[in-house]
């Protein structure tokens, strides 16, 4: 592979990303949907506006344990985000 397409290849990924990378951000952009979605259940006072960041993280550039916090930080946020929403349990009686 020459310089040229290495070249090529960086700027192809900088506009289209693959990989896990894109994985993280397509599953963030969907749990900042579901959560401000949510949102919309809940009283004007007491609505919380998340954003992206919220669910986005960075696992390649971090230690393992700032990973597993930065895990947990998401999780909460998305927990809190649809906690007031009816769960499967309370429909099944």
């Amino acid at each position: 592979m020459t310089g040229v397409e290495i070249q090529r290849w960086q700027v192809l990924y900088s506009l289209e990303p693959w990989g896990e990378h894109r994985l993280e951000i397509l599953f963030a952009q969907a749990c900042h949907t579901i959560a401000n979605f949510a949102q919309i259940s809940v009283e004007k006072k007491h609505r919380h506006s998340f954003h992206l960041s919220d669910f986005l993280f960075k696992w390649w550039d971090t230690p393992e344990d700032i990973r597993q916090a930065q895990g947990q930080k998401v999780f909460d946020s998305f927990k809190a985000a649809v906690s007031h929403l009816p769960s499967k349990e309370k429909h099944a009686s």
